[in-house]
């Protein structure tokens, strides 16, 4: 099987013995592996099926989004049989849907069937029979995505870019073609829409082609325990992401991810949980999003003949500016470095017993943005001054109060190129490479102001230009300090000492946020 390929099989179940079988359970090393689509939580039949394999959408469901209410996941699966059981001699088939592992090589899956007699006796309550099947996976697909905040006046938002390939090797004809479907999002909070629209005419990959795709996630506006499932479709076939198998696999893959909490798309804030004050800053770059991606591939097997598989892929955002991956990825520890001098620690006293915060987090508790024109006519033969009136908009995106200052006297750009990621740090380095002019700003060099959790605010500036050119309004710095909160936690600096030990400061002072992108003015001469 191809890595995430979903293919529909029948199970048989024969009872030999000389008594009724009335319950059957089954348990499994790999309890992702299949799907019996018995855990279907929402009412009402598909109109047909994507390849045998997936239900459709019905044509009068919303495109917005469906609710589906959560259901208790266990590994312990019981086989949907008649309540007649399995009479001696009989035998059954069900069918089943099983799920390729999105790592390759070979899997060795251990089955156990638990079952019961309809007519307990002292000697005979149950059995158990084992079942072994060698499963190798060959990889097909691979998937990537991370998260960014959308730079605008309502902040409740996201961009998320979503970059494919098909990592078939050119000289490997088995897998001709593979196309990507519908990308669907589940999440308690946001709902996916694309970006811009699309030509449903499905997005074909040849091997070793890569394809960047980008949405945008709303906050939803009513907050329960409920999962919303949201489609982007990129062809005419519209897949029901909300119902069984796609539902089960993507509860599989859940829990999965629950136990994987070393691989990458596992990331979490669990450091600091434990403290409430901690935990309202952590709500600052959490996420909590799950993509599925729905894909056909156009297989060739060894005798010429051409067939079509379909499966699906999982990645789970949890944290916003950080690349998560479909595929695990285990990073071992870092070996500490060879010393010969003991290292005295010193005594902590204000910072005992502190939970531990990534920077990386305190420097995204506020995000902002500025309004100003584009273009500007001036004439500076009647007026040497020139003044721009701009707006800076801020917003607190934890639920802790916030001090937030703005400096004009320092440009963070240059500071912070290369810890943005993806592509964002090489654009704003080419940006800073321009010869842009300068400029000064009217007012205070510090402001500051008093944020409430989730509190959205302006800041009035006014930048004074002596002379026409281009100009970079976003050259300014904003620093934030949480409330009654910096005196109570350590920070994770990420650098580690000689002995291996991460090395943990006290923060003293405001933490600067990351910069924005520049903002470009031009200022042209009215002749």
């Amino acid at each position: 099987m191809l890595c995430g390929e979903v293919r529909q099989m029948n199970i048989e179940l024969r009872n030999t013995g000389q008594s009724a079988l009335k319950d059957v359970f089954l348990v499994s090393s790999h309890p992702e592996f299949y799907s019996f689509c018995a855990s279907d939580v929402r009412n009402g039949a598909s109109e047909k099926a994507n390849d045998n394999v997936y239900a459709a959408l019905s044509t009068d469901a919303r495109d917005d989004f469906i609710v589906v209410k959560t259901y208790d996941w266990s590994a312990v699966c019981k086989v949907p049989l008649s309540a007649d059981g399995i009479v001696p001699g009989a035998t059954v088939r069900l069918p089943v849907w099983i799920r390729g592992p999105q790592a390759s090589g070979v899997h060795a899956i251990h089955m156990l069937f638990y079952y019961q007699p309809h007519e307990p006796t002292s000697k005979l309550r149950h059995r158990v029979l084992k079942h072994k099947i060698l499963l190798t996976t060959i990889s097909s697909f691979s998937a990537q995505a991370i998260a960014f905040r959308r730079y605008s006046d309502w902040q409740e938002g996201l961009i998320v870019n979503l970059e494919a390939e098909n990592v078939n090797q050119l000289q490997d004809s088995s897998i001709t073609e593979i196309s990507i479907a519908q990308v669907s999002c589940a999440s308690k909070e946001w709902c996916l829409y694309p970006s811009n629209d699309t030509d449903l005419c499905g997005i074909k990959l040849n091997a070793r082609e890569k394809v960047c795709l980008c949405c945008e996630a709303v906050k939803t506006a009513i907050q329960s325990d409920s999962t919303y499932f949201t489609n982007v479709f990129y062809s005419k076939e519209r897949i029901d992401s909300a119902l069984s198998p796609s539902f089960d696999l993507y509860n599989h893959f859940l829990h999965e991810c629950n136990e994987l909490s070393t691989s990458t798309h596992c990331i979490a804030v669990a450091d600091h949980t434990a403290n409430d004050k901690a935990k309202a800053l952590s709500t600052a770059v959490q996420v909590g999003l799950t993509l599925i991606i729905f894909w056909k591939a156009f297989v060739v097997d060894d005798q010429g003949v051409s067939r079509t598989v379909v499966g699906q892929h999982h990645i789970a955002v949890d944290t916003v500016n950080i690349i998560y991956a479909a595929v695990p990825v285990s990073v071992p520890p870092a070996k500490p470095s060879l010393t010969f001098i003991k290292e005295f620690e010193e005594e902590e006293v204000t910072c005992e017993r502190a939970p531990l915060v990534p920077v990386i987090m305190l420097q995204q508790l506020a995000t902002y943005c500025i309004r100003h024109p584009a273009l500007v006519h001036h004439d500076f033969h009647y007026n040497r001054l020139c003044v721009v009136r701009a707006t800076v908009i801020l917003h607190n995106c934890c639920d802790a109060c916030l001090t937030v200052y703005i400096s004009t006297a320092y440009s963070p750009h240059k500071s912070t190129a290369e810890s943005l990621p993806m592509s964002s740090g090489q654009a704003l380095q080419h940006i800073e490479n321009m010869a842009l002019d300068e400029f000064s700003w009217c007012g205070p060099s510090l402001m500051s102001l008093r944020l409430a959790a989730r509190e959205t605010a302006e800041v009035q500036m006014r930048a004074c230009i002596v002379h026409p050119g281009v100009f970079n309004l976003s050259g300014f710095t904003v620093t934030a300090s949480p409330e009654s909160i910096l005196s109570s936690v350590k920070l994770r600096s990420g650098r580690t000492t000689s002995s291996g030990r991460e090395e943990n400061v006290c923060p003293k002072n405001p933490i600067m946020q990351l910069a924005i992108p520049p903002s470009i003015l031009i200022v042209q001469n009215t002749l």
